[in-house]
């Protein structure tokens, strides 16, 4: 197999360290999303066979990852959306987002996707302006 590797930037790399890459789930998983219907992974894969993909604007270095919940709970992939690879982490990203908008109650907000129900997203930090003692009513009070 003719193989060749990159990095989320596009550029070859040696397959060492595309080795390194591919065992740091932070630096390979570029989304993802699960509610109590659907998963979506985007994730980078880096690995290229020029035999299949000669031409750059082809290689499949990332890859979208859909699966849904059937009724027993269980993840199914879906037939339609997954597996569907893209040249570039912004190419991957367009299509995350075009996903998430049709078949979530995610939006658009600033011009920002704003994720709604997705429970991989850690919760808000806290409020750093909420008091932390309560105050006694009978203060102030004449």
């Amino acid at each position: 197999m003719s193989k060749i590797y990159f990095d989320k930037d596009g550029r070859k790399i040696q397959k060492d360290k595309w080795t390194h890459y591919r065992m740091d789930p932070s630096y390979c998983i570029v989304r993802e999303f699960r509610n109590k219907a659907v998963l979506v992974i985007v994730e980078w894969k880096g690995a290229v066979d020029t035999r299949l993909h000669p031409f750059a604007f082809t290689h499949p270095t990332f890859e979208m990852r859909v699966w849904n919940f059937d009724s027993d709970g269980k993840l199914v992939p879906d037939p339609v959306e997954s597996k569907k690879t893209f040249p570039s982490e912004q190419n991957a990203i367009n299509a995350y987002n075009n996903f998430l908008l049709r078949w979530t109650d995610s939006k658009i907000e600033n011009g920002e996707l704003v994720e709604v129900g997705n429970e991989l997203t850690p919760p808000p930090p806290p409020d750093p302006n909420i008091p932390k003692t309560a105050v006694n009513d009978d203060i102030g009070c004449w």
